[in-house]
């Protein structure tokens, strides 16, 4: 017979109770930390050719990989992508899908002339046109190019991210908030 195990006290309420749960929400907390890191990157910004959008200096944008290569990506929408024409990447808005006619140049005292968006491409513009090299200069971006639509923007520290309003990726402007 083999021999009697002494008494052990009964485990106290935060064995019992608390510990297990805590130990659960740490290790769901850590998944979910990872998860977010993995499935949302983020992208440094620098320069003016999507002002108001995104600040010049030190900016940052999440954006959702699960939507590279153009898969569901709207007018109005705004990417990250590589760049056709310099190398690295950009951060412009989506304002032609393939068949879109689109306006080429738009510019005050010279002739419009319009572009048909070939299939598999989009046609991208920064919202500040003036400073923007966008598909006026390479022509329509490949939607192979595109890494990711953007979900959150952000100036200086990820903390102070903010996220995009409404479900098209539009910002909401209301009556009376421009000058």
């Amino acid at each position: 017979m083999p021999p009697r195990l002494p008494h052990l006290p009964k485990a106290s309420p935060f064995r019992q109770f608390l510990l297990p749960r805590s130990l659960k929400i740490y290790t769901s907390s850590a998944l979910l930390a990872l998860a977010v890191y993995h499935t949302t990157p983020i992208y440094p910004t620098t320069g003016p050719s999507m002002l108001p959008f995104l600040p010049v200096h030190n900016g940052i944008v999440l954006y959702n990989p699960l939507t590279k290569r153009g898969r569901n990506v709207r007018v109005g929408d705004v990417v990250v992508a590589k760049s056709p024409y310099q190398g690295g990447g950009i951060v412009k808005r989506v304002v032609g899908l393939p068949g879109d006619v689109v306006c080429v140049d738009g510019d005050a005292g010279r002739e419009r002339r319009y572009a048909k968006v070939p299939a598999g491409h989009v046609w991208v513009a920064g919202d500040n046109v003036p400073w923007s090299v966008d598909s006026r200069h390479y022509g329509p971006l490949a939607m192979g190019l595109i890494i990711g639509k953007v979900v959150a923007v952000g100036e200086d520290y990820w903390w102070n991210l903010r996220g995009l309003e409404g479900s098209d990726g539009m910002v909401r402007v209301e009556e009376g908030d421009v000058d």
